[in-house]
């Protein structure tokens, strides 16, 4: 049996990578990560070689693993006028920026005109005022994911890869405590999406909600104390949580399960799409029942053609069961457009094979070609609030 430094398997080395990492970068010290025995996803795990039969591309310092498919769908000859930027002034605002220049905006030109599109900057709006709810990526990436979603009073959060210490920081710079979740839905066991459950089991009564496929893969082998606290759903379900309805609709990825989430409320709508390698017509369907979107654009074809990793690891990547390319994010942006959506967070970017910059201007381009325009265009951060609505 191959060996992976001192652990046994490739997903063994990912769960303690990412453990250690959390425990460096928030002081949580000893919390077990759960949920990982299909690696990450998109990944950066120190020196983790790609292993067959392991799900996920994985890691932590040397990012292994983005990843795409290279099925595209046909542009949509569509002319809806929504304001999008273009890409003028684009510019890198890293997360001190975005703390110290909460109203800044971003100037970009769109399609006939210069528009002035607002960015969400720190735990504060992106230019729009709606009282009816709030939508912020609180972490995304290979690392962590977590969305908080809140309306009138009821607040969820999708997916918990952080550490409950963090959680705690990046909801207070928005005025909430983790103890007045309500909920959390978790879209597939992958480590960077459920690596704070175990603390939060440990430390509040907040619900948890799983698919059974995940949940099984999530407690397999590990004597698991708290799984009287999850709720476990089929792969597709509805259920209702105060002023939210939260569906699941499948996707595929390289987990036991994966879903999108749809939530809805009291005209309020919003779906969270990543962890994909490819967008059907069903799942658009159910993409396009929301008008705020967070989307995966998870890496640059090139950067991953060019890069380091070995030809088996670039494949999978490619596989139609990974993460959503550039390319592949911009041609799903032109049909979401023509299907009603208005506001999208782009997110899960990798950071070996992928950058800020490429990821808008990919995506503009591709909206561009066809006059398609947004409201709101922005990039989620690895750790910190950003502002989807």
């Amino acid at each position: 049996m191959a060996r992976y430094g001192n652990f046994d398997s490739f997903e063994e080395a990912v769960s303690a990578q990412l453990e250690m990492v959390l425990a460096a970068e928030t002081g949580d010290k000893g919390a077990p990560v759960a949920g990982a025995e299909h690696g990450f996803g998109d990944g950066d795990a120190t020196n983790a070689a790609s292993s067959p039969g392991t799900f996920g591309s994985a890691g932590i310092s040397n990012t292994f693993g983005s990843a795409g498919i290279s099925n595209t769908f046909g542009s949509a000859n569509s002319v809806n006028t929504l304001n999008i930027a273009n890409t003028g002034n684009m510019g890198n605002a890293n997360s001190a920026e975005r703390a110290e220049s909460p109203t800044n905006t971003r100037q970009m030109a769109g399609i006939g005109g210069v528009c002035n599109a607002a960015v969400g900057r720190g735990c504060h709006g992106n230019g729009s005022d709606s009282p009816k709810g709030r939508i912020v990526s609180l972490a995304s990436g290979s690392r962590a994911n977590c969305t908080l979603v809140e309306l009138d009073g009821t607040r969820i959060l999708i997916d918990f890869g952080l550490s409950c210490r963090m959680a705690k920081k990046v909801l207070g710079e928005l005025g909430v405590e983790l103890s007045g979740i309500d909920a959390v839905f978790i879209t597939h066991e992958h480590a960077d999406h459920v690596a704070g459950l175990v603390t939060l089991f440990k430390n509040y009564s907040v619900p948890v909600h799983m698919t059974e496929p995940s949940f099984i893969s999530y407690t397999r082998g590990k004597g698991f104390e708290y799984r009287g606290r999850i709720t476990v759903h089929p792969v597709e379900y509805t259920e209702r949580v105060g002023a939210l309805t939260v569906t699941s609709c499948h996707v595929d990825h390289d987990s036991a399960a994966c879903v999108s989430f749809l939530v809805e409320g009291n005209g309020f709508s919003f779906c969270s799409c990543t962890d994909l390698g490819c967008v059907t017509e069903r799942l658009l369907q159910h993409i396009c029942r929301a008008e705020n979107v967070i989307l995966e654009s998870n890496h640059d074809l090139t950067l991953l053609s060019v890069g380091s990793y070995p030809d088996d690891l670039k494949r999978r990547i490619r596989g139609k069961h990974g993460h959503l390319s550039n390319d592949q994010c911009g041609s799903v942006l032109v049909r979401l457009v023509n299907g009603g959506v208005k506001r999208v967070l782009l997110a899960h970017v990798s950071a070996e094979n992928n950058t800020r910059d490429i990821v808008l201007r990919s995506a503009m381009e591709n909206l561009e070609r066809v006059g398609a325009q947004l409201g709101f265009l922005d990039v989620a951060e690895r750790i910190s609030p950003v502002r989807l609505l």
